[in-house]
């Protein structure tokens, strides 16, 4: 299978362990995987093109979510409620309509060092365990950029982000000392960075 012109949905398969589409280069639609208890490996190794969204929620025993091919995402990337997940990597990623990486308890790996632009909102919360965000090409973001309730969170590092279309809003994350937003010119909404105990620079 290389391409799917509609989407791929794996969802609700109580003793799937594997995805495993090695030859998969393009999905027109969104990729949805979503309540596969058992499932611990996604592996789409040439997957380029997704023309939709790509959620993975509700996989409690997946430990990794890595699309090393991945270039483009018509859509938003949406990882949320994936307890046992450790790393989720999207290196040769450039392009996405919006993030939202949310309530991974164990997550503590993210790869974001292609991406370029977001067209909607990036927005990443309670994801306890994830110590660092470095993003260096990033340069815009449409709507908002929301970072709030990451609790062992160390560090920001967007040094290329210069406008944000709305608001940006860095909050609650107890042991934030460095936030590096040092190009950023504008942005449309408000800016509030605020209940960062530990924060110093």
């Amino acid at each position: 299978l290389q391409s799917v012109g509609g989407y791929v949905s794996i969802s609700s398969n109580e003793n799937l362990t594997t995805i495993d589409m090695p030859q998969l280069e393009s999905v027109g639609g969104i990729v949805y995987i979503h309540s596969n208890g058992s499932l611990t490996s996604i592996a789409l190794p040439q997957l380029q093109t997704v023309g939709g969204n790509v959620y993975i929620s509700n996989s409690n025993n997946l430990t990794s979510i890595g699309f090393p091919q991945l270039q483009s995402i018509g859509g938003n990337v949406i990882m949320t409620n994936n307890d046992s997940l450790t790393s989720i990597a999207f290196p040769q990623l450039q392009s996405a309509v919006g993030f939202s990486i949310n309530i991974n308890s164990n997550l503590m790996n993210l790869d974001l060092s292609q991406l370029q632009s977001a067209g909607g909102t990036f927005n990443m919360s309670n994801n306890g365990s994830l110590t660092s965000i470095a993003i260096p090409q990033l340069q815009s973001v449409v709507k908002s950029v929301s970072i709030f309730l990451n609790d062992n969170l160390t560090s920001i590092t967007i040094p290329q982000l210069q406008t944000i279309g709305k608001n940006a809003d860095v909050f609650r994350n107890g042991n934030l000392t460095s936030l590096d937003l040092s190009q950023l010119q504008s942005a449309g909404g408000t800016f509030d960075i605020f209940d960062n105990g530990n924060l110093t620079s």
